[in-house]
C-alpha cells in the first residue's frame, strides 16, 4: 500500500523574496505562519507587485535604514 502524505499547511516560498528583492517579513509575521496586509495583497494580486505596493515597500525600506532622531 502507498501512502501520501499531504502537508497540513504552505510554507513560504522564497522565489516571492527573490523576484521582488526583498526580505520574506515584507510579506510574513514574523512567524511565518501567516500573511501580513503586504502579503495578502501581493497574493490577491496574482503574487505580483504593483507601482504603489513597490513605493510603498521602497519608502518603508529607505525609513528603516535612517538612523533615529538622536543620531542612532
Amino acid at each position: 500500500m502507498l501512502a501520501l502524505t499531504i502537508p497540513h499547511e504552505a510554507l513560504a516560498v522564497p522565489a516571492f523574496s527573490r523576484q521582488i528583492h526583498a526580505d520574506c517579513r515584507t510579506c510574513h509575521f514574523q512567524n511565518m505562519r501567516s500573511l501580513n496586509r503586504y502579503g495578502r495583497e501581493f497574493k490577491q494580486n496574482g503574487f505580483t507587485e504593483t507601482n504603489e505596493m513597490r513605493e510603498l515597500r521602497l519608502q518603508r525600506r529607505q525609513k528603516a535604514a535612517r538612523p533615529g532622531k538622536d543620531g542612532n
